[in-house]
C-alpha cells in the first residue's frame, strides 16, 4: 500500500445502515425507518451510524464480520431490536460526503419476524432518532429519505448488490 493511499484512508470514516424488514403471512413487506433528530432533522433514515470499535484500521482482516457486528450494534442502540449479526447480509457499498466528512458506507439487510417491534426502553441511543415506524416500501418518497440511506434502499428494492 502506498503512503498516499494510507494517508487518505486515515481520513475516511466508515458507516453502516441496515434495512430491517419483515413480511406478513399475506406477503405485505415493511421496512423500519426513524425520523432523524440531527441535521437534516425529520428525514427518514435506516438504523445505522459510524463504525466505531469494530474498525481498528481502515483495512481490517475480517471486514464482513466487523461490518455485520457494527450493523447489529447500531440497530440495537437506536431501536432496541436485538438481532444476530451472522444473519445480516451486506448488500451495498458507496462513497459519500456527510457533514463535510468522507464516508465509506456499507448497507446491510435482515429479515425479522412479523411481530418484531421497536423497544426504546432497551435502546441506548434513543435520542438520535424518533418516531420509528414500519413503512410500506411503495409509500416512500426519495425526497423524504436521508441521502446516505438511498443506495442501500435501492439495493434492497432492486434485489442486487450496489457499489458506487
Amino acid at each position: 500500500m502506498t503512503d498516499r493511499l494510507e494517508e487518505e484512508l486515515q481520513f475516511l470514516k466508515m458507516g453502516v445502515g441496515t434495512v430491517v424488514w419483515k413480511i406478513s403471512d399475506g406477503g405485505e413487506k415493511r421496512i423500519l425507518l426513524g425520523k432523524r433528530n440531527t441535521n437534516p432533522v425529520g428525514k427518514l433514515a435506516l438504523p445505522g451510524g459510524t463504525m466505531d470499535d469494530e474498525v481498528s484500521a481502515p483495512l481490517m482482516k475480517d471486514k464482513d464480520k466487523n461490518i455485520k457486528i457494527a450493523a447489529a450494534r447500531e440497530i440495537f442502540e437506536e431501536s432496541g431490536i436485538k438481532i444476530n449479526s451472522d444473519d445480516l447480509k451486506v448488500i451495498s457499498v458507496d462513497d459519500t460526503d456527510i457533514k463535510n466528512n468522507r464516508y465509506l458506507n456499507f448497507g446491510c439487510q435482515i429479515e425479522v419476524p412479523w411481530g418484531t417491534e421497536v423497544d426504546l426502553s432497551k435502546a441506548t441511543h434513543r435520542d438520535e432518532m424518533s418516531e420509528w415506524k414500519w413503512f410500506k416500501i411503495e409509500d416512500l418518497k426519495e425526497e423524504e429519505i436521508f441521502a446516505p440511506c438511498i443506495p442501500t434502499l435501492k439495493s434492497f428494492t432492486q434485489g442486487k448488490i450496489q457499489a458506487k
